[in-house]
């Protein structure tokens, strides 16, 4: 008696011709190296029988019941589209021996006699597709190869290219009138001309107000004083003023200041003697205007009309002119380059640019009066 494992290894001997059969039918969706079908045959000659059990519905796992036994000679009948049932044959191996393809194995079956399970119709086998890459004989052709679609070239972009942020510079340090010459003489500098317009005055000093003294004559008692504000850009440095006028009937009682920020640029009489200079251990002589040093100073009146003040005066690079009271005239004044670096120092401790016109009087009520004065001032500066 032969095990249930030796019926399913002599199966595989000859399955596998059978399986080529079945495949030329289009019966079977695959055949394997082992189908892993299972018979429950008791002895080799049933399964030598070539016949198929009764109940075998699904050729890819069937288990078929071991109780079950066949009768000498009997044929179990299937169901196998396009298989009919024949007498059983000694061996299928002898039928398909020497077939290598297909057609071979079809023709071989279809002239056999006797054989379980031949095909009614060997014509009717299905053509089954050529082997990849050959017709017959031939050599199929590559298929071209596609072609590449043609791209549009890029577009252009224009790229905005921003200048590299620079470092803040080091501040510059201003100290002295030649850090002030130094600067200026490297750094672009530019000159704006700002127009100022002191109206008429015709009202009297204020007698005993705002700082004023009474009445006194020969004596300085009394002022007026008018100021414009010249605002300076941020970071700008002043290098440099000038004052200039249009030609103008003048008349103001009696003496006439002109300062910045506190600096006495003119004046039509010199009263320098009473006042502070900016530093008194150089040689420099730039005044400081204060009211309280010059109240009760000599009042000249007309005798001074050839004792005028100009800041620089006498200086390489400066030059001067104040009319007098009461004639046709204008202003003039240019400064050397010290002495603009000098109101350059004053504009930074400052912060801006102070023009004050200042009129004084001892005792007339027609003192502290004066004519509507212009002055045309230019400042020159340059950034730190």
């Amino acid at each position: 008696m032969k095990t249930h494992q030796h019926v399913k290894r002599r199966q595989r001997q000859w399955f596998q011709p059978l399986c080529l059969v079945w495949a030329a039918a289009a019966i079977l969706p695959a055949c394997g190296d082992d189908p892993a079908i299972t018979l429950s045959a008791d002895d080799e000659t049933s399964f030598r029988s070539g016949r198929l059990p009764e109940n075998y519905r699904n050729y890819e796992n069937t288990e078929v019941d071991r109780s079950r036994t066949r009768a000498p000679g009997q044929v179990f009948e299937t169901e196998l589209p396009g298989v009919k049932a024949g007498p059983a044959v000694d061996d299928l191996t002898d039928i398909a021996g020497g077939a290598e393809t297909i057609e071979q194995l079809a023709g071989a079956v279809a002239g056999g006699e006797g054989l379980s399970g031949t095909l009614q119709n060997a014509d009717a086998l299905p053509e089954l597709p050529p082997a990849q890459g050959s017709v017959g004989d031939e050599a199929i052709p590559e298929p071209p190869a596609e072609e590449e679609p043609e791209m549009d070239p890029p577009e252009e972009v224009e790229v905005e290219v921003v200048a590299e942020i620079e470092e803040d510079p080091e501040p510059v340090e201003i100290v002295t009138t030649e850090d002030v010459v130094d600067h200026c003489a490297t750094a672009a500098a530019q000159t704006q001309t700002f127009r100022l317009v002191f109206e008429e005055k015709d009202e009297s000093c204020a007698w005993k107000k705002n700082g004023n003294k009474s009445k006194k004559d020969g004596k300085v008692r009394a002022r007026a004083e008018e100021y414009f504000n010249i605002a300076l850009g941020e970071g700008d440095l002043l290098c440099d003023l000038s004052v200039s006028s249009p030609v103008q009937n003048l008349r103001f009682d009696d003496e006439l200041f002109v300062t910045f920020n506190d600096l006495i640029l003119l004046s039509s009489y010199n009263y320098n003697s009473h006042f502070d200079v900016v530093d008194p251990e150089s040689e420099d002589l730039t005044h400081i205007y204060s009211w309280e040093n010059l109240i009760g100073g000599f009042n000249p009146g007309k005798t001074s009309y050839d004792s005028t003040y100009c800041l620089g005066e006498g200086e390489e690079g400066s030059s001067c002119q104040v009319p007098n009271s009461q004639t046709t005239g204008a202003f003039s004044l240019m400064l050397s380059e010290e002495k603009g670096a000098m109101l350059g120092l004053s504009a930074l401790e400052h912060g801006s640019a102070d023009i004050g016109l200042i009129v004084t009087g001892d005792n007339d009520n027609s003192d502290c009066q004066h004519t509507e004065i212009v002055l045309d001032v230019s400042l020159t500066t340059v950034q730190l």
